[in-house]
């Protein structure tokens, strides 16, 4: 059996166990915190010393060592010899290292954590009948915060697959997982939206926005039919594209479903330029030049950008005339009219 398979599988075990390790402490941390809340009376909570949490942290962060040493030492005997271990190549030891250097950052920076919350003192209140009451103080994530978190996801996948991925593996992931995910969630995403009732959105912004994110589900899976329409596996080289298309796909929805401003059908309408522009990018890295170049006019992906950028334009001019108020200057209307031509012009750039 080949090294580097093993390697992988070994690293991901560890750090799976480290994780589940960590998750344990959490809750039991989580159950502690309740039974002192609960058994506490109008004074200040007690300062018992929670000398198992701390127990539990130090022993994970030594089964994480001796991990490393089981794995780097005593299982692989031949490390030594450049020219047939596992160590000898550059890719799989820059993975190894930053994915144990990662496990083992998340590992500190949760034991610190830990401390910092063991060192907060619950704020007590007593009420005019004598009753205690909890003051917490609710805080708002940002929501840069939040798009950061998951765009650190996104390029951990990018450099996994750049360092230890070859292009056979990178399709199989896309074709079978990444994008059968997002399809999945996208449809969770619809049908969330089906069960909510806004009552903060203006009259009209609710058909516009099924509009919108229909359409960019609709655009995602013409995206997966486009990848599992390409037979040589083997060259697959449009990673970064691909995951760039399901990135703004994300961005898209989420502004155009959770946020209030008057600016996201006109991002939306951005991303409907920007979605044609992808998939011209994706024929020419995979080099189908000539397929780019002898295609129809009408069939290529020019009159796609060309429609999004007319009603682009008209939105702006609609948010300027409507500006300082919150109508929506036909715009129910005008993004109908945007989505029965775009899928026109699909029907005639089928083949």
């Amino acid at each position: 059996m080949e090294t580097q398979p093993l390697t992988f599988i070994l690293v991901m075990a560890a750090l799976a166990l480290i994780g589940v390790v960590v998750f344990v402490i959490y809750l039991v941390m989580r159950n502690k915190e309740g039974l002192s809340v609960g058994t506490m009376s109008g004074s200040r909570p007690s300062s018992g010393q929670r000398w198992f949490e701390y127990l539990l942290a130090v022993l994970a962060l030594i089964a994480l060592v001796v991990a490393v040493i089981v794995v780097i030492v005593f299982l692989y005997p031949s490390g030594i010899a450049l020219e047939t271990a596992w160590r000898g190549e550059t890719r799989s030891m820059v993975f190894l290292v930053a994915m144990l250097v990662v496990g083992l950052a998340a590992l500190v920076a949760f034991v610190i954590g830990m401390f910092a919350r063991r060192r907060t003192v619950v704020p007590v209140a007593q009420t005019e009948s004598g009753s205690v009451s909890l003051a917490s103080d609710s805080v708002q994530t940002p929501a840069g915060t939040r798009l950061l978190g998951l765009l650190v996801l996104v390029v951990a996948f990018l450099v996994l697959n750049w360092v230890y991925v070859d292009t056979i593996g990178q399709y199989r992931l896309m074709a079978s997982l990444i994008y059968p995910a997002v399809l999945g969630v996208a449809l969770v995403l619809l049908f969330d939206k089906a069960t909510r009732a806004w009552s903060i959105k203006a009259k009209g912004e609710s058909f516009r926005e099924w509009v919108f994110c229909d359409a960019a589900v609709f655009v995602i899976f013409l995206g997966f039919l486009n990848l599992i329409q390409f037979a040589a596996a083997e060259s697959y080289s449009a990673l970064f594209w691909d995951l760039l298309n399901l990135v703004l796909f994300f961005f898209v929805f989420w502004l155009v479903d959770r946020k209030v401003t008057r600016y996201r059908f006109l991002v939306a309408y951005g991303y409907f330029v920007l979605a044609p522009v992808l998939l011209y990018v994706w024929q020419l890295v995979h080099a189908v030049e000539d397929v780019v170049e002898t295609v129809a006019w009408w069939s290529s992906v020019w009159p796609f950008v060309i429609l999004a950028i007319i009603f682009m334009v008209i939105e702006i001019i609609a948010l300027i005339a409507t500006r300082g108020s919150q109508r929506q200057g036909g715009g129910a209307v005008r993004d109908t009219v945007f989505i029965v031509l775009y899928g026109i012009l699909l029907l005639g750039a089928a083949p």
